[in-house]
């Protein structure tokens, strides 16, 4: 094939799979899917000829033919070696006849900043995350400088996030000198603005994915962060990064240096000025409680007087109407000790609470919840009444669909527990919640290619954890055991469900179809995801469903 059809930039959010008929060859290699590519560079994921395994993990770097080249004979080995290790990702400079040079990298682990933005790439980033990995990226862009080097192009295809988030340039081998005037330091600085502006925006500034070309249009146009952006953005923030890409090359950061200090400067403040959102929740804690009273208690209350003598079952269904004295009795089995002394395979049970303090213990409890609503508003009220009744619909039905050789109290427990971050959430953070909620449930039209976030993204934009961090968070400081935290993670909706190896795995499997039930998923869907793991018959779902309305 003509080597330098490869060498016409493409859109790098649109990845090109060769098919198996018509597979491309560069020299030893062969090209299995283009990463990503601009004016300057290209990134395929490769193949070498003679080494075929079933996946590979091999990248190669490329430069354009029209854009900007090393030097015929490169950067000189000892130069590069001087470099410090840490931040650079060494490869190896292959000659690839009338291509040119490229750089192989070989085993490469983790995501390019471009992958780690699509939509498989994960959770949203959250600002304060984007920040740390382009200071870092740019400590490492600002070592090659000071050695008088630049990258060979520096997009988000050539800077790799590694699986414990440590932050790597790619493309070493193929680095170029500076010239005199230090042209090439200021492009490189303002080709990293636009790599901040991408993160914090949610889309390419003007909406041109190639970052030379949109330098380039930099010279003759204007580019602000909007106001409409997919997270919550600080002022002094903004602020930096719209300096990073000021249309008067005197109004941007000096160099790649002082560009970090001032990201990371922002990042130590912003850090100092939002405690720990679970340190803050342990200190209002005992001045707020977990959770409010319900306003139905003294109902709730009188049914308990009525089963009074009754079987301990009984008690356990009604507890299922009162989360706030659920996860009271709870955190006492904890604070005697006696919700780690299960076997690894078990949790903690409200039936063992129960035992322990009996129905006199369990109206002391009550008597001491905090009144509805605590010091909430009425729509902050509102919003936590809702919750509540979902997470009591979801322990109900958690225990109707519970297999039957297990504990299905067990697993209407588990499904309170599940629903405790957002709970949480929105007696202990109101207004965050308020946030999140916009951010998960945005009316308006987005851009082309945003969708609105997932809870856990929005939640760590908003206060810097998940929901479920603070449910777990709490369940540690109650001193629940292990398999109980891990078990009150719900499973996550997106991913099909596996049959459970454990009777704890089979519980948590019915918690998570309870709870999903309950936030208004159809019944035939949570069938066809569940049916096999729990083993219901055709239209289980539905039936329960049906039978816990009638009930209440």
């Amino acid at each position: 094939m003509n080597p330098h059809s490869l060498f016409s930039p493409a859109d790098p959010r649109r990845p090109v799979r060769p098919a198996a008929r018509d597979l491309q060859l560069l020299g030893p290699y062969q090209l299995l899917q283009r990463l990503g590519s601009d004016r300057s560079t290209q990134l395929w994921r490769v193949r070498p000829e003679a080494d075929r395994p079933a996946s590979s993990t091999d990248l190669l770097l490329l430069p354009v033919a029209n854009g900007a080249q090393p030097l015929a004979e490169g950067v000189a080995p000892a130069r590069l070696s001087a470099l410090p290790p840490d931040g650079l990702l060494r490869g190896r400079r292959v000659d690839l006849g009338p291509a040119g040079h490229g750089c192989h990298l070989a085993g490469v682990s983790g995501l390019t900043l471009l992958e780690r933005l699509g939509p498989e790439g994960g959770p949203v980033p959250s600002p304060a995350d984007w920040v740390a990995w382009m200071a870092e990226m740019l400590d490492h862009l600002a070592s090659l400088h000071e050695a008088g080097l630049r990258p060979p192009g520096l997009s988000g295809h050539t800077v790799l996030v590694e699986p414990g988030g440590r932050i790597r340039l790619i493309g070493i081998e193929l680095a170029r000198e500076m010239d005199p005037r230090g042209e090439g330091r200021r492009e490189d600085l303002l080709l990293a603005g636009l790599l901040l502006h991408r993160g914090l925006a949610g889309r390419w500034a003007l909406d041109e994915p190639d970052l030379p070309r949109a330098a380039q249009r930099l010279e003759r146009e204007i580019v602000r962060l909007g106001w409409a952006l997919p997270q919550p953005l600080p002022a002094a923030l903004r602020a930096l990064a719209n300096r990073a890409i000021d249309h008067d090359p005197a109004r941007r950061p000096l160099s790649a240096r002082s560009l970090a200090q001032a990201l990371r400067g922002w990042l130590d403040s912003h850090r100092a000025q939002r405690p720990d959102p679970l340190e803050r929740l342990l200190d209002q804690v005992p001045t707020a409680g977990v959770l409010p009273a319900h306003a139905d208690l003294p109902e709730h209350l009188a049914a308990l007087n009525r089963l009074e003598g009754q079987r301990i079952d009984a008690w356990i269904v009604c507890l299922f109407d009162e989360p706030a004295l659920a996860f009271e009795l709870l955190r006492g089995l904890g604070a005697v000790g006696l919700a780690g002394q299960v076997q690894p395979d078990e949790i903690a049970t409200l039936r063992r609470a129960v035992q322990l303090v009996g129905l006199h213990g369990v109206r002391q409890a009550a008597q001491g919840l905090r009144p509805w609503p605590g010091a909430l508003d009425h729509t902050a009220a509102q919003s936590l009444a809702h919750r509540l009744a979902q997470a009591s619909r979801a322990a109900h039905l958690a225990e109707r669909l519970c297999p039957a050789d297990h504990d299905g109290e067990a697993a209407g427990l588990l499904a309170l527990l599940q629903a405790l971050g957002e709970l949480l959430l929105a007696y202990h953070f109101p207004e965050a919640q308020r946030q999140i909620e916009a951010l998960t449930q945005s009316t308006a039209p987005l851009p082309s290619g945003l969708r609105p976030l997932t809870l856990e993204a929005a939640a760590q934009a908003v206060i810097g954890t998940s929901p479920q961090a603070l449910a777990q968070g709490l369940a540690r400081h109650w001193g629940l055991n292990e398999a109980l935290q891990h078990a009150m993670q719900p499973l996550p909706s997106d991913r099909p469900v596996r049959a459970p190896e454990t009777r704890l795995d089979t519980l948590r499997c019915a918690a998570s179809a309870a709870g999903e039930l309950a936030a208004g998923t159809p019944p035939q869907t949570v069938e066809q995801r569940f049916q096999r793991a729990l083993g219901w018959t055709r239209g289980e779902a539905s039936r329960a469903v049906a039978a816990l309305t009638l009930a209440h």
